[in-house]
């Protein structure tokens, strides 16, 4: 095993955290500490809830961010309880027209594997809808007032049906992010791009329901092994574990549930969806770098696994800046590709690039020019030469 190397604002981060969760409690580090370097390592780790708590027991930064760190924890607390009460509302709504929409990621996360539910950064409410039923869906968001970027789609259709159809079964898109008064809502209809090769069958997630008590109302929510794949699709196949509040999230999880858990299947399951080096990076990432106790079964599934690119998920962690700006976003791409399991190829990917970028699409930056769909080269050509004319122009980062 390589040994990682934190600077010492990321080792205090950790330390902190591990603290917070039990598995350490050790005292806190702090000389040569760049704080601004440690507050916006916090911002990026969404760890500033969990770092005011834990900044509880040895009373280590400094006051202004202290200060910052408590406000902050208060209004996620508000808006998480407010999240709540819409989520209730919301799903009368949804259930009125006869359709089952899950919660994902975020509320449904706090809820159910944090104790404590300030210490969760979050602000969004995550839904996922059947493809069936996601036109239905939106057109009741819509109905209750929220908007999405782009929303002169709408107001300009002559036929909104065909276009919410066009968007959800024949483009590349797999959510729209919805906005009102202190509301987000990210609604999806897949988990991941289809450019990935990734084989979750979304089925899984509408399957075997549990139900539990949201606040005085009965939500049926995903079972566990369904909330264990959210997880993995999202944080690990998604975003790589490039945040410490991924991790965090599987260490809830796994304090939660996994003594409940069938790990032999979740193994074949791994295999299957060809996310096995993304969940085992997840696995050797908690138990490197926060000492979390794995299961026998698993530590021996991960005997001698090791993330190839174990050094750029490093520098991302230390840099703490998002992968939406070109240089981050190459970094990103590679780890991304060393990431997946046997079958994908990079020839593959560039294909479905090529591909999914030669389909123009409702909520896409209109192109300068725009061919009948069958015109696919030229229609690539047209993104490529926009993207390039917004960048040059100062429009796109």
């Amino acid at each position: 095993m390589k040994t990682l190397k934190l600077s010492v604002e990321l080792a205090l981060l950790v330390k902190m955290i591990q603290q917070d969760l039990g598995l350490n409690d050790s005292k806190f580090e702090t000389k040569g500490i760049n704080w601004d370097k440690f507050r916006k390592s916090c911002a990026y780790h969404g760890m500033r809830s969990l770092v005011f708590e834990a900044n509880q027991k040895q009373f280590v930064l400094p006051d202004q961010i202290a200060k910052q760190f408590k406000r902050f924890t208060k209004q996620r607390a508000k808006q998480y309880f407010d999240n709540a009460i819409e989520i209730k509302r919301l799903y009368n709504l949804f259930s009125e027209a006869g359709i089952q929409p899950t919660l994902l990621k975020g509320t449904l996360y706090t809820t159910l594997l944090y104790q404590n539910r300030m210490l969760r950064e979050s602000a969004d409410i995550d839904f996922l809808f059947q493809k069936d039923d996601a036109i239905k869906g939106i057109k009741i968001l819509l109905a209750e007032g929220y908007s999405f970027r782009k929303s002169d789609m709408i107001e300009n259709s002559q036929n909104l049906d065909k276009d919410l159809n066009q968007l959800i079964f024949n483009s590349h898109f797999q959510e729209l992010h919805f906005f009102k008064n202190s509301y987000n809502i990210d609604f999806h209809w897949e988990l991941c791009k289809q450019i990935l090769n990734y084989e979750v069958d979304l089925e899984l997630f509408f399957q075997d329901f549990e139900i539990i008590n949201f606040y005085g109302k009965e939500l049926k929510v995903t079972n566990p092994t369904a909330l264990f794949w959210s997880m993995v699709l999202h944080h690990g196949g998604k975003e790589l574990w490039l945040k410490f509040k991924n991790l965090v999230d599987l260490i809830a999880f796994m304090r939660r549930y996994q003594s409940e858990i069938d790990w032999v299947l979740i193994f074949k399951q791994a295999r299957e969806f060809k996310l096995l080096k993304n969940m085992k990076t997840g696995f050797y990432l908690i138990k490197h770098v926060f000492n979390y106790p794995l299961p026998a079964m698993i530590e021996a599934e991960i005997q001698g696994f090791e993330p190839v690119k174990l050094n750029k998920i490093v520098s991302f962690w230390e840099d703490s800046k998002f992968w939406n700006t070109m240089l981050p976003w190459w970094r990103y791409q590679q780890i991304l590709h060393y990431s997946q399991d046997e079958g994908y190829t990079l020839f593959g990917y560039i294909i479905k690039l090529y591909r999914m970028n030669s389909i123009p699409n409702p909520l896409e930056n209109k192109r300068f020019l725009t061919f009948p769909a069958k015109w696919m080269v030229f229609n690539f050509l047209s993104k490529v030469a926009t993207y390039g004319i917004r960048k040059i122009a100062g429009l796109v980062r």
